[in-house]
């Protein structure tokens, strides 16, 4: 509660090299962490006082069952990856300073990993700056999918800047 979140992930190639996991290491070494306290103004003379970085990664496998149906017979196509690595840039939303080092960590993060990404990414970790998202999100099921929205949403109820009826 009362943090603001930059959310960045992908699914890893399932073939992905120590190299990787480097990159991950060498990132998290990278992040900006908070210098002040957004309630405690005095922490900056107190190490102990100072704000906790929060700044953390996750890696979910898949795999399983999840392979035991194709990619267009439900609307999850990515079901060939085995990971999804997700990070999460957390900061005080006060903070505009650290919010622009946060912004430019995260998508230098994700940047560094491009070589060890499949061009998937989980639709629940919408990402504002994804420029193919159509199929990040939803591969080859984009145009059927779009007709599903359309048929069970024709008055485009559930809307949002990355939503299936936008260009």
């Amino acid at each position: 509660p009362g943090t603001a979140q930059i959310w960045k992930s992908g699914f890893l190639k399932n073939d992905f090299p120590d190299a990787a996991i480097d990159t991950m290491m060498e990132s998290f070494e990278k992040a900006p962490k908070p210098v002040k306290s957004p309630v405690n103004p005095r922490a900056d003379d107190d190490p102990a006082e100072q704000p906790p970085n929060l700044t953390f990664a996750f890696i979910e496998p898949l795999g399983g069952r999840i392979g035991d149906k194709g990619s267009s017979e439900t609307a999850f196509f990515w079901r060939d990856s085995l990971f999804s690595f997700t990070f999460i840039g957390v900061y005080p939303p006060g903070d505009t300073s650290l919010a622009d080092q946060m912004q430019s960590w995260t998508t230098g993060f994700r940047s560094a990993l491009k070589p060890y990404l499949s061009d998937g990414v989980y639709v629940n970790y919408l990402q504002d700056d994804l420029p193919n998202w159509k199929y990040a999100y939803y591969g080859d099921n984009f145009h059927r999918l779009r007709a599903v929205k359309r048929a069970y949403d024709p008055d485009h109820l559930f809307s949002f800047p990355q939503d299936l009826l936008q260009s």
